[in-house]
């Protein structure tokens, strides 16, 4: 059993469309959303309001009025740099073009794109959680032609680096991303009950913005605003020094 809450204005399902010459997508960019609730939201929310479930099942307008106002208040969120991002994509990335990135990031591209992605955020799924690991790589101390080969072997045309991973602080050392992936790289020095990062090769997120040898290599730069940056994965390696 589910409930739909939307937002005032056109009752109808938004429509996910394509690029050039197409009307704009209304989910990604006149914020107009479609919620759906699972039932079981109800009997939570019900059990915080001291309320029996069956109660809530029976008539949640008569039985939780809170839970119908609490769902009502729905609010716009706008970020300008995802928008922009996804406008490039739509207008400047090939049809075909497959992009890698963080789960969370490339269901947005997919939703707003309908572009191939490496991975989804479906958590259930092994060989997805086993992509997700491998194009993680990006945020590890790894080599340009490690990260090239990772890449290439899941197809991708195209990589989005986020600047909210790569450059993330946090009091509490060794939860960020780019800390398990050190640990689980083995590229970490233990010292007196203290955890440092080390390896031969920088951090791939931070060096390839540098632009310089071997990254402009394997990789164009083709996009980029203050959290993203997206490179092309070059399909003919050009060793220039």
């Amino acid at each position: 059993m589910r409930r739909s809450v939307c937002l005032p204005g056109d009752a109808e399902e938004p429509e996910v469309r394509r690029r050039d010459g197409e009307a704009p997508n209304e989910l990604c960019e006149n914020q107009t959303v479609r919620v759906a609730v699972p039932a079981p939201y109800f009997e939570i929310v019900c059990r915080h309001l001291a309320l029996t479930p069956s109660a809530c099942s029976f008539g949640p307008v008569q039985y939780c009025p809170r839970v119908l106002a609490e769902l009502s208040d729905l609010q716009e969120y706008y970020n300008p740099d995802t928008v922009e991002l996804m406008n490039w994509i739509r207008s400047q990335a090939p049809l075909a073009a497959v992009f890698a990135g963080s789960p969370q990031l490339l269901g947005t591209v997919k939703l707003c794109s309908g572009s191939a992605v490496t991975s989804l955020p479906l958590y259930s799924d092994i060989n997805l959680l086993r992509r997700s690991e491998d194009t993680y790589q990006v945020y590890a101390m790894r080599s340009a032609e490690d990260i090239y080969k990772i890449l290439t072997s899941q197809k991708t045309n195209y990589v989005i680096i986020e600047e909210s991973i790569c450059t993330e602080l946090s009091i509490n050392k060794g939860c960020r991303i780019k800390d398990l992936l050190d640990i689980a790289n083995g590229h970490v020095v233990y010292d007196k009950g203290e955890i440092y990062s080390f390896s031969k090769h920088g951090r791939f997120c931070h060096e390839i913005k540098m632009n310089y040898s071997p990254y402009t290599n394997y990789f164009t730069r083709v996009f980029w605003n203050r959290s993203y940056h997206v490179y092309k994965v070059n399909s003919v390696i050009s060793f220039q020094y």
